[in-house]
């Protein structure tokens, strides 16, 4: 047998089941340790299982020089027993703990267990659906981890070889971090979540005190979707803002410094790192928006946007009553529609390439212009369809204070007012000066190859300030 193609695993469980599949299906050489072999039929599982050689925990661990430990860590002490067998071997863990914790990783528990082998960090990140799922697209990447440089490149080989993209996480130790990766909850969602449920119920509450306490004029029964139509547009057009509104905020933060290199506050740091999830959720908005537009697009909700013609009925004989009709809509209610319709498509244009997928179809430039200008464009479009459904009605009534549609706008014009001035040519040119590498008061001799700092004081105040977020300019 082909040692460098023999790979044993210890455990019948789902995960090394379906790592075994994929092992023999890339013509790899399989044996599978269990304690009772012989209450074990592994073909019942999987037809391709009937490749595999399976035998007793001991004969699997002889059998190869690579022995992958598919059982809860729990059990990791059974293996002590069998410490004279591995030595020298290499011992891919790839276990996972039930909860976040700061002491030594699995990993490095079984490294002090069995100090005589060489123990690897792999494949803890993927589930046994996606490993057993060949089309399956998701976590097509794994991480190793290992003290030992030949042991790590021989596992990063055989995770090539089944189909991975391997990235090497380094030292064993960083095991630490590839575990508790797999225990995080939507990592990265939950102050966005939470703000765009606040702003959700913030925008509920003004809606109901306006129109149902300020004015009163509007039925209860409209609750379910005309007050939720005001309030997703609303919603959705402020989360774009706040979007796009703390790039620009970075870019006067480093014309202020004079540098891309002081890092930035770390309420700033995480409203940057939350922009990804901000747009998405402006995206579910704009959509909600669009089905509840749908739902009561008629004249009893939207006159304004119709052309007017009622029909005169007759009441008990002696009043006479217009009811009004449906029409076809006017130019003011075309134009909502349509820069409506378009701000939305360009705006699930964005949240496509989002997805890490489409994304890595895209090449840096064009990921970037999509992102950024074009989404830019979006944002424009996302006001100007706000702006065309409300400022002919502005012009007419004075409580602007009560307006919905008004009141929406004043965060994203404040960032558009921002945005103007950042495309001004000398302050453009100057964020980009500092993005290439200028600092202010800082003078680079090329024939010394030393840089000389002039009046750099206030900065290194900064730089104190702020030392303890890890994220730069």
């Amino acid at each position: 047998m082909d040692t460098k193609r023999a790979i044993s695993i210890i455990g019948t469980g789902d995960f090394g089941c379906a790592l075994a599949k994929r092992l023999i299906q890339n013509g790899y050489k399989v044996t599978i340790g269990s304690r009772s072999p012989l209450n074990r039929n592994l073909q019942k599982r999987d037809e391709i299982l009937k490749d595999a050689h399976l035998v007793s925990v001991r004969d699997c661990i002889i059998a190869s020089n690579m022995v992958i430990v598919a059982i809860p860590y729990k059990y990791a002490d059974s293996l002590k027993i069998h410490e004279d067998f591995l030595q020298g071997k290499f011992l891919v863990d790839v276990s996972n703990p039930s909860k976040r914790s700061k002491e030594k990783s699995n990993a490095e528990k079984l490294a002090d267990l069995l100090p005589k082998s060489i123990v690897i960090k792999c494949f803890n990140t993927v589930s046994a659906y996606s490993m057993g799922d060949d089309t399956s697209n998701e976590h097509r990447q794994v991480y190793v981890a290992s003290d030992d440089l030949s042991a790590l490149e021989a596992v990063a080989q055989m995770s090539r070889d089944i189909g991975f993209a391997v990235h090497n996480a380094g030292r064993l130790h960083m095991a630490r971090d590839l575990e508790s990766e797999p225990l995080y909850l939507f990592r990265g969602w939950g102050w966005p979540t939470s703000f765009t449920i606040g702003l959700f119920l913030m925008e509920l509450l003004y809606l109901f005190v306006v129109m149902y306490i300020a004015v009163d004029r509007y039925d209860i029964s409209q609750i379910p979707t005309y007050v939720l139509y005001k309030a997703t547009g609303a919603v959705s057009v402020n989360l774009l803002a706040f979007c796009y509104l703390p790039g620009v905020l970075a870019a006067f933060a480093q014309i202020y410094y004079g540098s891309k290199h002081t890092r930035f506050q770390p309420w700033l740091d995480s409203w940057l790192q939350g922009r990804k999830q901000l747009g998405i959720y402006s995206l579910l908005f704009g959509f909600m928006h669009m089905i509840t537009v749908m739902s009561c697009m008629n004249g009893s909700y939207f006159d304004y946007l119709f052309k007017q013609q009622y029909v005169i009925v007759e009441v008990n004989g002696t009043e006479d009553t217009k009811i009004p009709v449906d029409t076809k809509m006017n130019l003011h209610g075309e134009g909502c529609i349509a820069t409506g319709l378009i701000a939305l498509c360009s705006m699930g244009i964005i949240g496509l390439t989002s997805v890490p997928a489409i994304g890595a179809l895209m090449n840096w430039r064009e990921w970037r212009f999509i992102q950024s200008q074009f989404g830019f464009v979006c944002f424009l479009l996302t006001v100007g369809h706000c702006m065309v459904h409300g400022v002919a009605r502005w012009m007419i009534q004075r409580d602007l204070l009560l307006r919905n549609s008004f009141m929406s706008l004043i965060l994203p014009w404040l960032t558009l007012f921002l945005k103007i001035i950042y495309f001004v040519p000398c302050v453009h040119m100057y964020v980009w000066k500092i993005r290439g590498g200028y600092e202010r008061g800082v003078k680079y001799d090329l024939e010394k190859g030393d840089a000389e700092s002039y009046t750099n004081k206030a900065l290194d105040e900064h730089e104190t300030s702020f030392g303890g977020n890890d994220a730069k300019l």
